[in-house]
């Protein structure tokens, strides 16, 4: 089999309708049932956390090995250390078995290669690795996706050679925007090598994400398209505060996407246009959050393999996140060819051991920390030149310039710290992210000059030659006093020293012909087993003398092993191993049983962590449900509330995962409820900005009960709770200003309203001049000139319903005339209302000027319709028992608005002595009843038309007002009528005796 079909296998568990898993490109893949230890996690009785691993042979295929376990690996039904595997082949671990399967599916296009160009430092490459003769066979390589920043918009110039168009081009140079069910796509942010970005809105939660849509080339390569889903789900179980979580991976339609977190102040690499720099606070709180992911990948066994500006990116809060952690390269599952001769990454920012092609762990990341940290901090990369194989040459020459020429102020402790990340031998770095992040913490800190938490790389142990000599001469002083006899006495061998030389431990080799002679008198006894091949003879007491010397060497190499710093398994391993060495001795007896209580305290200790962790995942599966995330809208405070009374949580307070689930928990009903205030608060803002007072007050009254939190004890507040109560805080706060605004608003713009109206009535000779002569059609056209320069909607709504009023009381006066002229009046004397005596006529006719009725000498003479405005007693009579037929339910209410118009034209004319300033009056008792009087018709007119009964009261109420006030006027009770006045204004300002009562100036006042 060739390694191109090797590279195609694929390893599946029988029975399971997952996809199969890739085989590890580089190092080896882990399985096992602990997704903390193993990369490709296995469920089944008797399958431990790291159970057995899969790695690369020489030869180019692949190889299981056991990781000492208990219950073992069985490849085809045999248990074994480690096996080379074929296609077919069945690798047992517990009850589980799995198989090596090749599904012969057709390789993808290879990629073109870059221009030769100088790489942009946000620009990932593959660098051809033509650096030299000694450039090594085996070189790593990125996975099919981790070459696609997920949020990075493409800032670069279209016509830049190997870039993405910009963002701001037309829908149809960039093609329809992909239809993805739950999904409304808004607009595109970036483009990869292996697909475009797109804005989006997640319908279900109404959530900004960014879609990454797969490229239509890709979507034909199955196997592609296979890693893609794989690799998308593996992300989508990452869940860290400072890494870019993946949301779903899906197809719609032949679209394959993923959606993941939007980070709305895009990437770091942005912020550095224009030889920017940032400054060190800033990028130490940056490194802080970027390493705290870097000890989470670290966890998990994971290599990023392309950290570097343009893979931070950065929340509305400042956030620092690593985007592409779960896209990227896992330690266990991937190599490239051998032949490929090809290094993946971003030039500026590739660690030495990766660009000459060697294998990686997590101290690569490190270096490309500090390089990052160096671009940040002086606006310049560490490494330059034209193009992608110059930079890297450069990288593995020279020593980057000093930050220092060009950003003068950067701390000593800065320069220390980027300097140890971008050691370039592996060993100088930081041992791990968890000392890089320590130090970090201390640079932070108030007392930056503390002892560093992360020492210097570890220097060689002080020799303990001392302690092995002393030992050597209590333990084996006997041992040693007769091997220095035996030299003086020439010895009993042919060959130099016996079987032991004790002074290195090693055997010596004798001829098949040499033979050791005993003394005459020696007596048989124990012999060793002779070395290879030799013939050996010992005596009794030589033998003794062998045993109390290997003895005595046993417990100083066991004394040794006690002294060395080493974990369980380590220290295990180097029991078996002593106990092998010094078969025999009582020493290898308790080795065994001290390595055999080792792995019985680690088996019992996997069980106990296997147990907690079903028992942690069991308590946060209920965590979950009693939040009710998805709930909308939210209501963290019942949220937190049904959280708290989960039972099971006390006991697992201090288990590091609880508490780190928990915390994701809490973080996710924080974030999903400043969110959605957010966005409520956005659209009260629109609201209010145009003068939409009642609904953006609505909006903020909707927003309360989601800061409707309960207390917490102190230090006991869940994770990232403080930001809403600061958003609470803030939009009460606003609301209350709101609500004085819109007072100040809606007394300002009723002010202005009833200026207006005042003003547009025009007084005496305006519209209530047009009511005096049932000039009806003018009063119309004036009030409807009015509610269009007012703003306020009810003043608008009372304007209308008048001129509504003034044009059914001209309709039902010609409805009248038609019907006087066609003969179908029963009674047709009328008063004439121009003749104080009352005299009656007959009316002839009618006409749109008015009645006809015999004048002197027979001829026909007119009284005008507008003798009866402000006469209302004269113009009721005109409609009441005069038609032949009833007046319809219209004509009715017609009636009744056109009588109130008379009545209140009629009311002011009664009253405007009172409110003249030149004259002397009284208004008496008989003068206030003659006011009630004319409203009395309205008031039996409204009586048969149930629309007009509100206005016609209203009308009523206020001439009742005003009758009373004009009487306290009258009787010199100034204060009572003062207080009746405000009354008159304040509860019937928007009745129209008010209205025609106002002098035009100040609508606060009245004739």
């Amino acid at each position: 089999m060739t390694e191109t079909n090797t590279d195609r296998w694929l390893l599946a568990v029988r029975g399971e309708s997952r996809a199969p898993a890739g085989m590890p490109r580089a190092g080896v893949l882990v399985l096992g049932s602990d997704a903390r230890q193993a990369g490709y996690v296995v469920a089944g009785v008797g399958v431990e956390g790291a159970h057995c691993a899969i790695r690369r042979t020489k030869g180019g295929g692949f190889a299981v090995q056991d990781l000492g376990t208990r219950g073992g690996t069985y490849l085809n039904g045999k248990r074994v250390d480690s096996g080379r595997l074929s296609v077919g082949d069945e690798i047992g671990i517990g009850t589980t078995t799995l198989y090596v399967v090749d599904p012969d599916a057709p390789a993808g296009k290879p990629a073109a290669k870059p221009s030769a160009r100088a790489p942009r430092p946000d620009e990932t490459q593959e660098l051809e690795a033509a650096l030299g003769a000694s450039q090594p066979a085996a070189n790593t390589t990125s996975n099919t996706t981790s070459n696609t920043t997920a949020n990075t918009a493409a800032n670069t110039s279209a016509n830049t050679p190997g870039t993405a168009p910009p963002l701001e081009e037309t829908a149809t140079r960039n093609g329809p925007l992909p239809s993805i069910p739950g999904y409304r796509i808004e607009k595109r942010i970036g483009r990869g090598g292996m697909g475009d970005v797109y804005l989006a809105v997640q319908e279900s939660l109404a959530r900004s994400v960014a879609v990454k849509v797969l490229a239509a080339r890709f979507e034909a390569d199955r196997e592609f398209v296979r890693r893609f889903q794989a690799e998308a789900r593996a992300a989508a179980a990452l869940n860290h505060p400072n890494v870019v979580t993946v949301y779903d991976v899906g197809e719609a339609g032949g679209t394959h996407y993923l959606s993941m977190e939007f980070m709305d102040r895009g990437n770091l690499e942005d912020r550095l246009r224009n030889d920017a720099r940032l400054s060190e606070t800033e990028v130490l709180d940056i490194l802080r959050d970027a390493t705290s992911g870097l000890v989470y990948a670290e966890a998990r066994g994971i290599v990023h393999r392309d950290l570097k500006p343009a893979n931070l990116m950065q929340n509305h809060v400042g956030a620092t996140k690593i985007a592409d952690l779960g896209l990227a390269t896992h330690v266990e599952s991937e190599e490239a060819k051998t032949g490929d001769k090809k290094v993946f990454g971003t030039p500026h920012f590739l660690s030495p051991e990766q660009a000459r092609g060697e294998r990686v762990d997590s101290r690569s990341d490190l270096f490309s920390l500090g390089a990052t940290a160096y671009r940040l901090l002086t606006g310049r990369t560490p490494f330059e030149g034209k193009d992608a194989r110059e930079i890297v040459r450069s990288l593995l020459r020279d020593e980057p310039k000093s930050m220092r020429e060009f950003a003068p102020d950067i701390s000593d402790g800065m320069v220390a710290l980027v300097g140890r990340l971008m050691k370039k031998d592996v060993a100088e770095r930081f041992a791990s992210a968890t000392d890089v992040l320590a130090e970090i913490q201390r640079l932070r800190s108030p007392n930056p000059h503390a002892v560093s938490l992360a020492g210097e790389p570890s220097a060689p142990r002080r020799s303990r030659g001392g302690l092995v000599f002393f030992l050597l001469l209590v333990l084996g002083g006997g041992g040693w006093w007769w091997w220095q006899q035996q030299q003086q006495q020439g010895a009993h061998t042919t060959s130099g020293p016996g079987p032991l030389a004790h002074g290195n431990g090693t055997e010596n080799q004798t001829s098949p012909n040499d033979t050791t002679t005993l003394p005459a008198n020696a007596n048989a006894g124990t012999t060793k087993p002779p070395v290879h091949g030799a013939t050996v003879t010992t005596t009794p007491e030589k033998d003794d003398k062998d045993l109390q010397l290997l003895e005595a060497n046993a417990k100083l190499a066991l004394l040794e092993l006690k002294t060395k710093e080493l974990t369980p398994a380590e220290r295990r391993d180097e029991l078996r191993l002593l106990a092998t060495k010094f078969q025999g001795t009582t020493t290898a007896t308790e080795a065994l049983q001290s390595a055999d209580a080792i792995t019985n305290d680690m088996a019992s200790a996997e069980a106990a962590r296997a147990a907690r962790k079903v028992e942690v995942d069991a308590v946060l599966e209920r965590l979950r449900a009693a939040a009710k995330v998805d709930e909308a809208p939210p209501h963290p405070g019942k949220s937190f509330i049904a959280m708290r009374a989960v039972e099971g949580q006390a006991a697992l307070k201090d288990d590091p995962q609880f508490v780190e689930g928990k915390k994701s928990i809490e973080t996710i009903v924080s974030r999903t409820a400043v969110m959605y205030a957010q966005q409520m608060i956005g659209e009260a803002s629109t609201l209010l900005d145009k003068g939409e007072y009642d609904a953006g007050l609505k909006k903020f009254q909707e927003l309360m009960p989601v800061f409707d939190l309960p207390d917490f004890p102190m230090g006991e507040a869940p994770a990232n709770v403080s930001e809403l109560f600061d958003i609470g805080r803030t939009a009460r706060e606003r609301m209350h200003t709101v609500e004085a605004s819109r007072d100040i608003f809606v007394r300002r713009r009723e002010k202005d309203d009833a200026l207006a109206v005042a003003q547009g009535l025009g007084g005496p000779s305006g519209l209530e001049s047009e009511l005096r002569t049932l000039d009806l059609e003018a009063a119309r056209v004036r009030l409807e000139r009015v509610a269009a320069n007012v703003s306020g909607a009810k003043c608008q709504t009372f304007l209308k319903e008048q001129a509504a009023d003034c044009a059914r009381g001209r309709a039902v006066i010609e409805t009248l005339a038609k019907e006087c002229a066609a003969g179908n009046w029963r009674r047709k004397s009328f008063v004439d209302p121009r003749e104080k005596k009352g005299v009656t006529r007959n009316a002839v006719g009618a006409d749109a000027v008015g009645l006809l009725y015999e004048g002197s000498g027979g001829a026909s003479d007119h009284v005008p319709w507008s003798a009866f405005g402000g006469n209302t007693k004269d113009l009721s009579r005109l409609f009441s028992e005069r038609c032949t037929r009833e007046w319809n339910p219209d004509e009715l209410r017609s009636i009744a608005a056109l009588l109130r118009l008379s009545a209140c034209v009629e009311a002011v004319d009664l009253t405007a002595k009172m409110f003249d300033g030149s004259k002397k009056a009284n208004f008496t008792e008989p003068n206030k009843k003659e006011l009630l009087d004319a409203f009395a018709f309205v008031t039996e007119a409204a009586s048969h038309a149930p629309d007009e009964r509100e206005e016609a009261a209203r009308e009523v109420a206020a001439v009742n007002v005003l009758g009373g006030m004009l009487r306290l006027m009258t009787d010199g009770r100034w204060s009572s009528a003062v207080a009746e006045n405000e009354r008159l204004i304040t509860d019937f300002k928007d009745s129209l005796l008010v209205r025609l009562l106002s002098n035009g100036l100040d609508p606060d006042a009245v004739k």
